[in-house]
């Protein structure tokens, strides 16, 4: 698992292993756990065990640090585990590469979140090339088989030469309950009305064009833009709102622990991504009841919104078409009712369902 602060992707691997552990012994294995996912692991009676060694924290860049799990993912195959499910791109190479050492060949199940840049296919074109996307599809056909967030994320794999009968989509779940009660336990901060857009400030989430966008929405429309997110591109956008005349119309706080008030409270939820692959930000948006629009980008919006049914969807990099789709919402937002109702049909209990038929019928559980 990825060592992000709790989010619905890690309320639904607690529960799982809640679950299994009725039936057999699990371990979640964290890179440097949090306090707040430690909390969560001990509130459902979970054992876990740090990934990385001590001294890897001062090794700088994902990468190397992963390939100082390896050894340790090598061991565990060999003498302890029975099964692995990882969560994130990195741990899944690391497990790949641990496995192909290893002396036993222990089920390895891969949920992907992401879709991977291809360059000779259009729909996936776009999408930025990483250093490890050689390796994502040398070795990703080597896995037992794959959780795909959302069907573009399925097509995703499909594109790579991974057979559709190893894949399984599984949509994202959000935790309605709790999004709904943290919605409640702070002040906003910002004074109403605000549009709202969470994520972090990297490349894929476009936020430049969401900024040009801004600037063609009139102040007595937009007043305000709050971005709740922290990244290596703050000091671009921070240049682009000053270019943009933007000081005073965009907020960028930087990481929020609880993001939820913010969203609720703000006219509209809106992402400007290049690529995703079942944003979370936007079934909690729906969750809240707030208007969404989003970019059409490969995989997730398109069918969380069920193709524009509940909310808008505008094409990638175009800021005239953002500010319009965001304009025509504030005039006539949906019923929160049927947002909400939207949300519910990627609840916690039909995900966990899922994910535990795919783990016994791999027989690591």
């Amino acid at each position: 698992m990825s060592a992000l602060p709790v989010t619905n992707r890690e309320r639904v691997m607690f529960a799982l292993a809640s679950r299994l552990q009725h039936h057999r012994t699990v371990r979640l294995l964290i890179p440097h756990p949090r306090d707040d996912q430690q909390i969560a692991m001990g509130q459902h009676g979970l054992a876990w065990q740090d990934l990385m060694p001590g001294w890897a924290g001062r090794i700088p860049g994902n990468a190397p640090r992963l390939a100082c799990a390896i050894s340790r993912l090598k061991h565990l195959m060999d003498n302890e585990l029975d099964g692995l499910l990882t969560v994130s791109i990195p741990t899944a190479l690391a497990a790949l590469r641990a496995r192909q050492a290893a002396k036993r060949r222990i089920p390895l199940l891969i949920r992907q979140s992401n879709v991977v840049h291809l360059r000779d296919d259009g729909r996936f074109a776009r999408v930025r090339p990483r250093w490890r996307d050689p390796l994502i599809r040398q070795w990703y056909p080597e896995a037992d088989h794959f959780i795909a967030v959302s069907g573009g994320v399925a097509d995703n794999l499909l594109a790579m030469g991974i057979p559709a009968q190893r894949i399984t989509v599984i949509p994202n779940a959000v935790d309605i309950a709790t999004v709904q009660e943290k919605s409640l336990a702070g002040p906003t901060f910002y004074p109403q009305p605000y549009i709202v857009a969470v994520g972090r400030l990297v490349a894929k989430k476009d936020y430049p064009t969401l900024l040009h966008a801004m600037r063609l929405l009139p102040t007595s429309l937009v007043p305000r833009l709050v971005i709740l997110g922290e990244g290596p591109q703050r000091k671009k956008l921070t240049t682009l709102c000053r270019t943009l005349h933007l000081q005073g119309r965009v907020m960028m706080p930087g990481f929020v622990t609880n993001p939820y008030p913010i969203i609720a409270a703000a006219s509209c939820l809106v992402s400007s991504s290049i690529s995703e692959g079942m944003p979370n930000a936007l079934l909690e948006a729906l969750a809240l009841g707030r208007p969404v629009v989003a970019t059409d980008c490969p995989s997730g919006p398109a069918e969380i919104l069920d193709h524009g049914r509940y909310g808008a969807l505008v094409p990638i990099g175009q800021p005239e078409a953002l500010a319009a789709a965001i304009a025509a919402i504030l005039a006539n937002p949906a019923p929160p009712r049927s947002l909400q109702a939207r949300a519910a049909q990627f609840g916690m209990e039909a995900a966990v369902d899922a994910y535990t038929q795919v783990i016994r019928q791999l027989r690591c559980a």
